[in-house]
């Protein structure tokens, strides 16, 4: 019997491939195990930051509706069976094992890459559990993401910003057509608050032209927003939620899916406020205790994410001494996003996470602000910049920059997230 570790790394070999877009592959191999994606209702989840925090919050709230769930997210922190959480915990290794030895013939038929195997899986293992929801998040884009095969029941579209240029388009309103490829006939659709005023009108457009059903997610229903030292506080109609992650972006991450399980007349406000304070989602501005100091992770890999995440920093650790360990994806604005570190750090250790993806350190190094030249550091290896950190902050560590960092970082401290999840 072929084990874990060869069968992930037959997989992640297909990572060399590329991203290779297009629908026609998990079309043909779906048709072959005959369309799984069908035998349950579904929720499509698209955007650029907080798709993850929403697709957590409506798994959790329909679940305590007495639903069973799957849902699929990308990518995962340290484990890969996180991809594919079955009523809130991550899938045992063998079940997923068993639905790839099923379909490794379909996959190489059709040449399928990484991320069409793992929606093939999540598709086939969804249908076998006999789930009555699932939460499917795009991996990039939408239009031709191999997740767009599936009919939802309802489309949710979350704050829209400038990433993967080299495939969605350099400026917004291409990356946001690319985003509302989703949006399907006769199917309902939520968006959340923009940042970028052209894609609202962008949207508003689409969305009367082709008569779709829509609801736009207002700030201003809620109120009474607080932060806590373990989260957010905030009033929707006559109910106190409290959500679990820290920042005003996750409330708005909350009410989004508030506003998706109203638009299924699903909707029950206390259990709703029940489910959010449940819901977990690693790496989140997510806070440890390593020896004594405080480490934040935080999956923050593009500009808008990183802002959010040193306001935050600001909010959180005021006249607290911050020293931030940051890999980067050599596709992202790093200039930008250490203009932002450097407003809340005291030190910048600059690392390099194990993955072809990354920006080389010392490219990393010359994007460094000026006035913050006698304050940084390189590291190779993350787990050497994570020993490193520790060693030399007094106050708090935070750890960020790409999935990869906090994989790696999680990894060398030998944090499980869900292990020890309640």
């Amino acid at each position: 019997m072929q084990n874990r570790e060869e069968i992930l790394k037959r997989l992640f070999e297909r990572t060399t491939q590329g991203v290779k877009f297009g629908l026609e592959r998990i079309s043909e191999a779906t048709e072959c195990i005959n369309n799984p994606q069908n035998a349950y209702k579904s929720i499509h989840v698209a955007g650029t930051n907080g798709k993850g925090s929403v697709c957590a919050f409506l798994e959790s709230i329909l679940r305590y509706q007495g639903y069973s769930t799957g849902m699929f997210t990308s990518p995962h922190i340290v484990r890969f069976e996180e991809r594919f959480i079955i009523n809130g915990k991550p899938v045992a290794t063998q079940e997923w094992l068993d639905v790839y030895l099923d379909i490794e013939d379909i996959a190489n038929r059709y040449s399928l890459t990484f991320f069409e195997i793992s929606a093939l899986i999540a598709f086939e293992l969804f249908k076998r559990r006999d789930i009555d929801w699932a939460i499917m998040e795009t991996g990039m884009g939408g239009r031709l993401d191999a997740t767009n095969i599936i009919i939802p029941q309802v489309s949710v579209i979350t704050n829209i910003g400038i990433d993967h240029t080299e495939y969605l388009g350099t400026d917004i309103i291409s990356i946001a057509k690319e985003k509302f490829g989703i949006v399907k006939e006769n199917v309902p659709v939520i968006l959340a608050e923009q940042e970028y005023h052209e894609v609202t009108e962008m949207a508003q457009n689409i969305l009367h032209e082709r008569e779709l059903p829509h609801y736009f997610v207002d700030k201003d229903e809620v109120r009474k927003i607080k932060q806590t030292d373990t989260g957010s506080k905030f009033q929707y109609k006559n109910t106190e939620f409290t959500v679990p992650f820290s920042g005003t972006y996750q409330v708005m991450n909350a009410l989004c899916a508030i506003k998706t399980v109203e638009q299924l007349n699903l909707a029950d406000e206390e259990t709703m406020s029940e489910a959010i304070s449940k819901t977990f989602l690693p790496a989140r501005f997510q806070i440890c205790e390593i020896k004594g100091k405080k480490a934040v992770f935080d999956v923050a890999h593009n500009p808008q994410a990183t802002v959010e995440l040193c306001e935050l920093i600001k909010q959180r650790f005021r006249n607290t001494p911050v020293c931030i360990v940051a890999g980067i994806l050599a596709d992202k604005d790093a200039q930008f996003m250490f203009r932002k570190y450097a407003e809340c750090a005291d030190l910048i250790i600059v690392t390099q996470p194990k993955t072809p993806r990354a920006a080389q350190i010392e490219e990393l190094a010359e994007k460094i602000p000026e006035d913050f030249k006698e304050k940084f550091e390189m590291v190779g290896k993350v787990e050497d910049a994570v020993k490193s950190a520790l060693e030399k902050c007094e106050g708090v560590v935070c750890i960020t920059g790409s999935f990869y960092t906090v994989e790696e970082a999680m990894n060398e401290l030998q944090i499980e997230p869900y292990t020890d999840k309640k």
